[in-house]
């Protein structure tokens, strides 16, 4: 399954919140890649995307700004900083650097700091093709996908989180090159991880919370109604 896109794809008709559509950097981020619309004239007078093909009335088009599943940030703001951002370059800044919550802000996390102001003169110098360009190089290569396991590889030049862009839990589990390394809950609910430089093979698995605790309870009640019927009492028949 390699090359897979694992990501969303928006259909605006049968949304009742159209979340991150119409929003070109945004849905870039949220690694979209696909649109299907029966409205195709916002999407035709849009350079970012490009018509592929109509099923009736239905138009598909894709983003052309596409980046993968997996996106690795060697720069990190606080929360606190990215909250004093405009809204607009908050949404450039989710290409540039990872968000950290404060407890997860100590150097051994793995990327750099940067300032508010150090941002601000950066993301005037760089342009969003070329920061989607550095994206795409260093992004994660899925070799398998499926609802509960992700895998696949990534190489990194310089010590940096990881980005995946679904919603963080604490039922996913991840190991690099074989070993457990610690969930980040980045961009204020996102998961991500934090890596050294280097090659890495990832294996990302979701396993329910609770799922051994319930198997256990599960078993115990099935050990326990079949103790009951076992010594329940029998009722002795008259003999005719």
């Amino acid at each position: 399954m390699t090359g897979v896109q694992t990501c969303a794809l928006p259909i605006s008709d049968t949304r009742w919140v159209t979340g991150v559509l119409g929003d070109p950097l945004l849905s870039t981020f949220a690694c979209e890649k696909y649109i299907l619309t029966k409205s195709p004239v916002p999407f035709q007078l849009d350079s970012t995307y490009e018509f592929l093909k109509r099923y009736g009335n239905i138009y598909l088009f894709r983003n052309n700004l596409f980046v993968p599943l997996g996106l690795a940030y060697p720069r990190f703001i606080s929360e606190a900083s990215f909250l004093e951002l405009p809204t607009a370059a908050k949404r450039r800044a989710l290409l540039d650097v990872v968000v950290l919550s404060e407890k997860d802000l100590p150097a051994a996390v793995g990327p750099s700091p940067i300032s508010v102001e150090e941002l601000k003169q950066s993301l005037g110098r760089t342009t969003v093709a070329n920061v989607l360009a550095d994206l795409r190089a260093n992004g994660f290569n899925i070799r398998s996908f499926n609802q509960n396991r992700i895998e696949g590889t990534i190489h990194l030049d310089q010590d940096a989180v990881v980005v995946f862009q679904m919603p963080f839990d604490a039922g996913w589990r991840a190991l690099a090159n074989g070993t457990r390394v610690p969930l980040l809950k980045v961009n204020a609910g996102l998961l991500g991880i934090a890596l050294k430089v280097g090659e890495h093979d990832l294996k990302l698995q979701f396993v329910p919370r609770f799922l051994y605790a319930g198997a256990v309870v599960t078993a115990l009640s099935v050990l326990i109604i079949g103790f009951g019927l076992w010594r329940w009492p029998r009722i002795q028949l008259p003999v005719s």
